[in-house]
């Protein structure tokens, strides 16, 4: 049941710096940004590591589920285990109704309402859930779906984990909202190590695959019970709100937004799966499913850069706008340095990567992969742009171009699917991306004025095009070891045609002052030869 929890940590956040922060900062606005840069370094350094530390215990561990499904489960049990969760997305957007996406910038907001606002939400996501249920399970038995009794029973027994799971959201998005990352780093391992334990014993026990719907669910009802907990401990006391005015009029309404763009989130990735079920069988919808949910593990990447930096953008959309367009230059820069190879390899590799996830017998898959990675930079574009479209308060941007996408989607996978089965959900996935790229890029040119640095993102050509032939060549040799050499190789190249700034140089080198293996005075000349290739190092 690890799919719903593939956006589990949406990227919305807010200015979460103290009013008297907030007072020095309106009272100068010219100088404002640089006085508060080192701070702002020191809370997103502080923050990124807490949210490393959580991504990448939630991304291990969902890899290695999707691999154990893969290879002890098979195609046919995977396709219904994605099936399962299709089914049960409009369910899940329904009781989350946005709350664990509101919450973070209104408690940021009101940390003196946090109790209040944390205990409405809880409520609210338990008054739509428990009924939900009921109807969720009433329309699993529907004669038009003739589904067997073992999926409606895995259908109920997700639809109780996602109640269980939208309330722990719920509260990590408080954890965030008051700057306790490190809170949220505890509760996502502790997750992440409930869920990998279960799926593991109800998997290689060869036990009938409903046990690991179950395992699942009790995994996500133990870690509600630590994050209740956590907060009462750490920050205040959860009581339940039952005041009608208070839950429906102001925080279901502030939520409803939030809700909307969440099932065009989940519309927009999930559809093709439903679309394939009800016109292939669940063999061959586990074939791309498994794909799929792979690729869309890349997507930790953008959400780790863009969640830290979020608050900064939020404050420099307030001061000036100018600001946006140098932390969306900034980020877009940051991140080609690692799409580019993962992209490129991915693709050359991909037989490799496929192989080592589900083991043999998933050879017709590949072809998925390999399509799929090409869009890859466009994905982490389209997220950056999303985000930043959030920063500056303006989400309908986003809502206009997602659903425009979504439209498009649903329609182009009812004209492909049926004959072309999972190629043809593949290349629809990609055409939509392309879509949405154009759609968001209208918005932001428009909104940031010309302020995005093309000259600076074209000097990163000249990397791709020598990393195409030489991850051509080195497709046979061990993953492992291509990776690493094209990424160094792509790297060297960056630093011959001065495609980064000092400060993205700085960002570089900061980690290798942690390896201890390399002594200070290398270190040091490592670092002055970096930076002397900057494009915008000092006369």
């Amino acid at each position: 049941m690890t799919e719903h929890n593939a956006e589990e940590m949406p990227p919305v956040a807010d200015d979460v710096l103290s009013a008297e922060t907030e007072a020095t900062d309106s009272a100068d606005t010219t100088s404002a940004p640089h006085k508060e840069e080192p701070s702002i370094r020191k809370r997103a350094s502080r923050n990124v590591v807490f949210l490393g530390l959580s991504f990448f215990s939630q991304t291990v561990s969902q890899l290695l589920i999707l691999s154990m499904i893969g290879r002890l489960a098979g195609a046919e049990n995977a396709g219904i285990w994605a099936y399962v969760l299709v089914f049960t997305d409009p369910y899940a957007v329904f009781i989350d109704f946005g709350t664990t996406r509101m919450l973070v910038p209104e408690v940021a907001r009101n940390r003196e309402l946090a109790d209040r606002l944390l205990g409405s939400a809880l409520t609210l996501n338990i008054l739509l859930g428990v009924p939900g249920l009921f109807i969720l399970y009433f329309v699993a038995n529907l004669q038009i779906f003739g589904l067997p009794s073992t999926t409606i029973t895995a259908i109920g027994l997700t639809g109780l984990g996602l109640i269980f799971s939208t309330l722990i959201l719920s509260i990590r998005s408080t954890f965030r909202a008051v700057d306790r990352f490190d809170l949220e780093a505890i509760n996502s391992f502790v997750l992440a190590l409930g869920l990998l334990i279960g799926a593991f014993i109800s998997l290689w026990m060869n036990i009938p695959f409903i046990w690991f719907f179950f395992a699942s669910t009790c995994a996500y009802f133990l870690v509600l019970l630590l994050s209740w907990v956590q907060y009462n401990r750490n920050i205040g006391r959860i009581r339940l709100n039952f005041e009608p005015k208070y839950v429906f009029g102001h925080v279901a309404a502030k939520s409803l937004t939030f809700m909307f763009i969440n099932l065009l989130n989940r519309a927009y990735i999930r559809v093709d799966i439903f679309i394939l079920g009800f016109f292939w069988e669940p063999v061959t919808v586990g074939y791309y499913a498994l794909i799929t949910n792979l690729f869309y593990r890349f997507d930790v990447i953008t959400r780790l850069f863009m969640i830290s930096i979020l608050p900064s953008m939020s404050r420099a959309y307030v001061k000036n706008r100018v600001r946006v367009g140098f932390y969306l230059n900034q980020v877009l820069r940051l991140q080609f340095i690692v799409v580019v190879p993962v992209t490129v390899g991915g693709f050359f590799l991909a037989s490799q990567l496929v192989a080592l996830m589900y083991g043999s017998g998933y050879e017709q898959s590949v072809i998925f992969f390999r399509l799929l990675i090409i869009v890859l930079p466009l994905r982490f574009i389209n997220r950056t742009f999303t985000i930043t479209l959030a920063a500056m308060d303006l989400q309908r941007y986003s809502v206009y171009a997602l659903a425009a996408a979504v439209v498009f989607n649903i329609a182009l996978n009812f004209i492909l699917i049926p004959q072309y089965a999972g190629l043809g959900a593949t290349v629809t996935s990609m055409a939509s991306e392309v879509l949405l790229f154009v759609l968001l890029y209208i918005s932001i040119e428009a909104i940031v004025r010309k302020q995005l640095d093309w000259v600076g993102f074209a000097r990163f050509v000249p990397g791709i095009v020598i990393l195409i032939p030489t991850s051509y060549f080195l497709q046979n040799w061990p993953w492992w070891l291509v990776l690493p050499l094209i990424s160094v190789e792509y790297l060297f190249v960056l630093l011959i045609v001065r495609a980064l700034s000092q400060s993205e140089m700085k960002f570089i080198t900061r980690p290798m002052r942690r390896v201890r293996f390399i002594s200070p005075v290398a270190q040091g000349h490592i670092e002055r030869f970096m930076l002397a290739r900057a494009y915008d190092r000092p006369n």
